[in-house]
């Protein structure tokens, strides 16, 4: 970790007032017991600042510059699309393929036409969210129940973000790559970068302490699973602490090309560099323009591959970050969002599910956040 980094977010460093009056604020609205936030340039990191708690039950412990927060769908521009497109510059895999072609299971023909571009940039047509644990355990009764799950709108007609899209995507990659998802994004992303905290779940046990804590049991996706999964038991009901707080995710061993991923703020800093081409070379050069650029330009959402676009009304980004920013935000409260033009990264980690879900307006916080990062970068 470079040493300008490595202080800042060990010992914490100075922020901005507003920052400082943001986390204050929100913590004590109890919109989040804690939060992580970074904010910085290619080159290095302005300041990083940490406030709260990351753990209020079933013990307490505060954030730290160093916390490991869950980072939920995080994982699909970190992860899953950065997997494929490696595979794309390495192996020759056509973005435009069919999916079928790699998942023979899900071979219907309302879903035949769906390719692995339509994949990435959420346009699939499959649906947002299923409770796919409440019809078979696995991935293979994953595919099973989805092969029969009619679509909820036509291929390439709208955007519509899909978790059960990544979910497909995440084991298409695993097995063009002919490995696990988790060793891939290992091997090929995590390794090269250096990062000691990127990575899935479940945490080690040594490393509850720096590892901030999600919902009391699954109470959140009970809910929303209604009557559909009322004949499921499988649901947590202890605190989530160092496990995927997404079920579906839990269910196939914490690691889905949806959601999974863990990670602390400094090692989230040096992985934006490389979206900038500043970092180690980690996506060859002809790559960067496709991780970023927008595959949507037709539809009223911007979508990069996994990435979220700043053109898109009412998205996190507000008014202080420039039209090509791109970045997303998990549910779980974890976001990021990269200025290329402006070379700019701001970093924004809290367990806004801890210890129970509550209605919260993240994306406000993050363009306030934002607006005040940036006024002193």
């Amino acid at each position: 970790m470079p040493e300008r980094l490595a202080a800042s977010v060990r010992g914490g460093s100075v922020a901005p007032s507003g920052i400082e009056s943001l986390l204050a604020r929100s913590i004590e609205a109890g919109h989040f017991p804690g939060a992580v936030a970074l904010a910085g340039g290619a080159r290095e990191v302005a300041w990083c600042c940490a406030r709260g708690r990351a753990v209020v039950e079933p013990e307490e412990h505060r954030a730290a510059g160093e916390t490991v927060y869950d980072l939920a769908e995080l994982t699909q521009p970190l992860v899953t699309a950065p997997l494929v497109l490696l595979l794309h510059a390495l192996e020759g895999l056509d973005l435009d393929a069919r999916l079928a072609r790699f998942l023979p299971e899900i071979d219907r023909l309302d879903k035949r036409d769906i390719t692995l571009r339509d994949l990435l940039l959420h346009r699939s047509g499959l649906p947002e969210w299923v409770p796919l644990y409440a019809h078979g355990l696995g991935m293979a009764g994953y595919l099973r129940h989805l092969r029969d799950r009619p679509p909820v709108y036509r291929t390439g007609t709208r955007v519509l973000p899909s978790g059960v899209g990544y979910i497909l995507l995440g084991e298409a990659a695993a097995r063009v790559g002919s490995a696990p998802l988790e060793q891939l994004a290992r091997e090929m992303l995590f390794a090269p970068l250096g990062s000691s905290s990127l990575g899935f779940g479940p945490r080690p046990p040594g490393e509850r302490p720096r590892t901030a804590a999600t919902e009391r049991g699954d109470v959140f996706e009970l809910r929303r699973a209604g009557r559909e999964a009322a004949a499921y038991r499988g649901w947590r009901r202890e605190v989530i602490w160092g496990e995927a707080h997404d079920h579906a995710t839990w269910t196939l061993g914490g690691v889905s090309g949806s959601a999974g991923l863990f990670g602390a703020a400094g090692d989230l800093w040096l992985y934006a560099r490389e979206f900038l081409g500043r970092g180690r070379g980690l996506f060859p050069d002809r790559l960067l323009p496709l991780l970023r650029q927008d595959g949507t330009a037709e539809l009223a959402e911007g979508r990069a591959f996994g990435w979220q676009l700043a053109r898109t009304p009412g998205c996190a980004a507000g008014e202080a970050l420039g039209g090509e920013a791109f970045g997303l935000g998990g549910f779980t409260g974890a976001s990021m969002w990269i200025d290329p033009r402006a070379e700019r990264i701001f970093i924004l980690l809290t367990n806004r599910v801890h210890p129970e879900v509550r209605p919260v307006d993240m994306d406000s916080i993050r363009r306030e956040f934002h607006q005040a990062a940036a006024e002193r970068l």
